[in-house]
Formats: structure tokens, C-alpha cells, sequence
């Protein structure tokens, strides 16, 4: 086997050269914020800069379905069936007097606040 004189000054080096490193780390978390104060224009200048830092592929799809809630021609008919109701006087067993009474309807109710609260749960 031969080598020659470089391949052995390099063995020779990676054998025997020794490096001594010392270094010294800084938490970003130990400087205050008030010493690195950065506007928002200095970060929109930055990003206009270098927009290839900053592009991004999709990363999703989104697809929107809609569901429509609308009463069916029953529902419509059922709820105009009790708003009309409500307009007319209706007779009403009373329980505590044991007599039927009569109601006042929407259309002849002297007061309206009353009307709406008795009829709300």
C-alpha cells in the first residue's frame, strides 16, 4: 500500500489538531423587549422585501354547503292558524272561581304589554 505525503499530513492533522471552543448563549427571553423596538411599517418593508420567505402552498380546501331552513307549507299554515287565534276573544275555564271566562283577544286588549307577557313562555 503507498500514500503520499498529503494523505499523511492530513491523518497527521485530524490525529493530532485539538480545538478548544468556547461560546456563549443568549436567550432571546433575556433581552427586554424596549431594547429591540420594531415598527409595523419596518415589518411590512421586510416582508415586501423577501415575499419568498413568506409564500405558503394551500393547505386547505374548504367547501361550503348550505342547508336552508325553511318552515314547510304546514308549519306556515299551523302558525298563522295560532297568530289568528290569538286575535279573536277565546273562553277560558278559570279553575279558581270555577266559571268560564272570557279572554280578551289582541284585537279588542286594552293593554298590549300585558297581552304579549301572558302569552309568552
Amino acid at each position: 500500500m503507498g500514500a503520499t505525503l498529503k494523505e499523511g499530513e492530513l491523518a497527521y492533522k485530524m490525529e493530532n489538531d485539538k480545538v478548544d471552543i468556547k461560546y456563549v448563549q443568549l436567550p432571546y427571553s433575556s433581552i427586554p423587549d424596549t431594547e429591540a423596538e420594531v415598527s409595523d411599517s419596518e415589518i411590512k418593508a421586510y416582508i415586501s422585501k423577501h415575499p419568498e420567505l413568506y409564500k405558503a402552498e394551500a393547505s386547505r380546501s374548504i367547501r361550503y354547503v348550505m342547508f336552508k331552513e325553511e318552515a314547510s307549507k304546514e308549519d306556515i299554515d299551523a302558525i298563522k292558524g295560532e297568530v289568528a287565534a290569538l286575535l279573536d276573544d277565546k273562553a277560558e275555564f278559570n279553575s279558581n272561581t270555577k266559571q268560564t271566562d272570557t279572554v280578551a283577544g289582541f284585537r279588542n286588549t286594552k293593554n298590549v304589554e300585558d297581552f304579549v307577557n301572558a302569552i309568552l313562555p
